[in-house]
């Protein structure tokens, strides 16, 4: 295995709904799960967590790390504005609701009034509402790693957005490089979340976070006492 960059062009804003950094092992493992549910693997979640055709393990005596960095996103160039708010909306819309109930067996009544079985499009479950969702104008992402070069091309190369809602385009991957990182960047996959007590990127601050320190990053049981690097843009 040896030092990789791997470089995301980027076709459409990505949403940001969170200041927790995005792993690029988080993605790997994301990529394998597809797989496995493609080949009709029988847990394939479970199988996901082994990363090690992949990514080199780094280990410390307080955890351990797949060698793989946050991913970095770079502004659009010559845009005066790099952050926007999207106006959202979620229609009420009880008409396409009883036509789905007369074709199904719906069982959830308590989404309606159960005493008019009347649709409540201004509160409940199946109200219409609006919201607003953070975007950010990018040109490409870029994230380091310490890994097999070729298997990390074949897995992220079924890769199409990043980030949140997805469904409406946002986040859009144009294309995939791997690439071998620099002398200069060899390092660069410690720009991720470390085990308490780790040595970090030379130059780089790191602050104590409460963090998960490999993926699934969302599982709260997780978390432990870790260190995030202090990172601006």
């Amino acid at each position: 295995m040896s030092p990789l960059k791997i470089i995301f062009k980027m076709g459409a804003p990505l949403v940001i709904d969170s200041e927790a950094p995005l792993h690029l092992d988080a993605l790997v493992a994301a990529m394998l799960c597809e797989r496995y549910e493609r080949e009709g693997h029988n847990d394939a979640w479970t199988a996901s967590a082994n990363l090690g055709d992949f990514l080199e393990q780094a280990h410390y005596p307080s955890g351990w790390v797949w060698k793989a960095s946050a991913v970095q996103f770079k502004p659009t160039q010559n845009v005066p504005l790099l952050f926007s708010q999207q106006n959202t909306i979620r229609r009420s819309d009880p008409d396409a609701f009883y036509d789905a109930h007369l074709r199904v067996d719906w069982t959830e009544e308590r989404a309606l009034n159960p005493t008019t079985w009347k649709v409540d499009t201004a509160s409940g479950q199946l109200r219409g509402y609006q919201w607003l969702i953070r975007t950010r104008m990018v040109d490409e992402a870029v994230a380091w790693a310490v890994g097999d070069k070729q298997a990390l091309t074949d897995i992220l190369s079924n890769l199409r957005q990043l980030g949140k809602v997805r469904r409406n385009g946002f986040g859009r991957v144009r294309s995939v490089t791997v690439e071998d990182a620099s002398r200069a960047e060899a390092d660069n996959w410690m720009l991720r979340t470390l085990p308490e007590g780790a040595m970090g990127l030379p130059g780089v601050e790191y602050a104590p976070v409460v963090a998960t320190l490999r993926a699934p990053y969302w599982r709260k049981t997780n978390r432990v006492v870790a260190l995030g690097p202090v990172l601006v843009g």
